[in-house]
């Protein structure tokens, strides 16, 4: 995934567990407009900047996709998202989603 969102001219920043503060500072920094992420990081990251007095809005996130974990197509959790962001959410799927469809056909 990372070489194909560089390869279209995106910057990938990678930020692991428990730096929260880098992906606030980065996504300002950088003027980022996109987060891939779990829907329990999302709203965790939300609740983060909330606390710090930073609008989750104001991150400048337009779009927002999660994965990985239930949450993105649970409508409270998805419209929770799109409200702290105002971003559009979509959940995409993974090898452990599709894989049995496939393999079961």
């Amino acid at each position: 995934m990372k070489d194909a969102m560089e390869y279209i001219g995106c910057a990938f920043v990678p930020i692991g567990t428990g730096a929260s503060d880098r992906v606030i500072t980065t996504t300002r920094m950088l003027n980022t407009n996109v987060m891939h992420a779990t829907p329990s990081y999302a709203l965790y990251l939300a609740e983060y900047a909330k606390k710090r007095g930073i609008n989750p809005a104001e991150l400048g996130f337009k779009k927002i996709t999660v994965g990985a974990e239930l949450g993105g197509g649970i409508p409270s959790v998805r419209k929770q998202i799109q409200d702290d962001y105002n971003a559009i959410l979509t959940e995409g799927l993974g090898n452990s989603d599709t894989a049995p469809v496939f393999w079961g056909m």
